[in-house]
């Protein structure tokens, strides 16, 4: 018998029956456990979670240890490494590793501590860093290395390494499982193998062999915004063709899904043979310089579908400070606010902020009769809160003011009764990111359909007489 089927067979011995006390008794050595790996101290963690499994198996809180280490690979817990702000509105970014032993788990650290720096560094990504948050995720697997095709191995996400690419990939499934035990997650993940060299990315799971690099953001432009690779070579891509913001089957301008880029007359977007694996039946909008074919960063097509992809998760206005908005979320029954004589309202919101442009913020006071609806709320879906929303509908009217956000990045707004005559009616604070830079011609965003750059918060009004 092992040291461990050992250890775990004397624990069992000594179980004891279970009471009512017993469930908070495992539930405390849960959450030692979890804190434990969040300070890195895993091995002690381990043996907290073993105490719950084994003397407290019928409760809750040692069914939760059961699953997490039962197996021989399994989950330690998690660590913010960059923490900007709720992960209700923020990008999470799960860093894992797969074919790490227990006794490893430093060597895991040091890899997922480079990923914000190196994000940091990209020029897309760090203008939105603080539309992220980084966490690190310790899984422990009883095999070191990747699974081949002559050999299984017991890891945490089932890491394997063939097939035509070469490409090592790991299980989603097991990936989306682990995540599972993390109180909020977003399914993206960033996996580590300690083995293997060619990555993978789709649908939300990147694989990196080794340790990270550039060409990370090729595979996360695959897994996070739904880009294609440009690349003809058949180890690049799966030789399909599919439709992708930077792939397309047709040749013709007006068919691409580029073509607005083309019609405004951007000089370094056209239309190449190649992309996805296949040097023929598919085109791209760029030959070389672009992440998606081994460049040093995204053209502008891919650019505008990153930034995009953010906003599917990252709703432009961040907080409400004062008065909570009566329909959001999006509930349109509560009593409106009134103003009276001598009275004022102020109005204070927080909005996000890139790096080095602001978000245009307008107020606009309409009368409650001609208020366009408020909009729908968002669902909650695999590619982003904020997807199925739509686009807001026009307000016709001028704006009563556009305002300017302090050191906080909150926007405030001051409604006095003398300046209003007596009437019902709608305030709605609409909040856009323009994507315009200094010096630059073109937006990074030159088409959004579904509306994801704006958002708005609204608010009825009653002036008394």
């Amino acid at each position: 018998m092992s040291g461990v089927g050992f250890f775990i067979a004397a624990l069992s011995l000594a179980a004891v029956p279970q009471d009512a006390g017993d469930e908070e008794r495992a539930r405390e050595y849960l959450e030692r456990a979890e804190e434990l790996a969040s300070q890195g101290r895993y091995r002690a963690a381990w043996n907290k979670y073993l105490n719950a499994m084994v003397k407290y198996p019928e409760t809750e809180a040692g069914r939760i240890a059961r699953r997490r280490i039962g197996e021989g690979s399994g989950y330690l817990g998690y660590a913010y490494l960059v923490q900007t702000g709720p992960s209700r509105n923020r990008v999470d970014v799960c860093i894992l590793g797969d074919g790490f032993k227990l006794e490893s788990q430093e060597s895991f650290d040091r890899l997922a501590d480079d990923v914000p720096g190196l994000f940091a560094r990209e020029d897309t990504f760090r203008e939105y860093l603080d539309y992220f948050n980084f966490l690190r995720v310790n899984l422990f697997s009883k095999d070191t290395g990747i699974e081949l095709s002559t050999r299984e191995k017991n890891t945490a996400l089932r890491g394997r390494s063939g097939g035509r690419s070469g490409r090592t990939r790991v299980s989603n499934q097991r990936v989306f499982q682990w995540l599972d035990e993390l109180p909020e997650d977003d399914g993206l993940a960033i996996v580590f193998v300690p083995s293997g060299s060619r990555g993978y990315g789709g649908n939300g799971v990147v694989t990196v062999g080794g340790r990270a690099d550039e060409r990370i953001f090729h595979d996360f432009g695959a897994a996070f915004a739904g880009l294609a690779s440009e690349s003809s070579n058949s180890n690049d891509g799966r030789g399909d063709v599919r439709e992708a913001p930077n792939l397309s089957a047709s040749k013709i301008p007006e068919m691409v899904p580029w073509r607005h880029w083309l019609e405004a007359g951007a000089r370094d977007v056209g239309i190449y043979r190649g992309g996805n694996g296949s040097a023929s039946g598919t085109f791209k909008p760029n030959v070389q310089d672009c992440h998606m074919s081994r460049g040093n960063e995204y053209c502008r097509v891919c650019r505008e579908a990153v930034v995009l992809a953010i906003y599917r998760w990252v709703d432009p206005i961040d907080e409400v400070l004062e008065p909570t908005p009566h329909e959001f979320p999006f509930r349109n029954d509560a009593s409106p606010l009134r103003l009276g004589e001598d009275q004022e309202l102020v109005f204070r919101v927080r909005v996000m902020q890139p790096r080095s442009h602001r978000l245009e913020v307008r107020w606009y006071l309409v009368d409650a009769a001609r208020a366009p609806a408020p909009p729908r709320g968002p669902r909650r879906n695999a590619i982003g809160a904020r997807d199925s929303r739509g686009a807001l509908r026009p307000i016709q009217a001028e704006p009563l003011a556009e305002t300017r956000p302090d050191r906080r990045g909150i926007h405030t707004l001051k409604l006095e009764y003398r300046d209003l005559r007596p009437g019902n009616w709608r305030l709605i604070c609409r909040v856009r990111d323009t994507t315009e830079f200094r010096g630059e011609r073109w937006p990074w965003v030159l088409a959004d359909p579904r509306g994801l750059l704006e958002s708005e918060r609204g608010w009825w009004i009653v002036v008394e007489p």
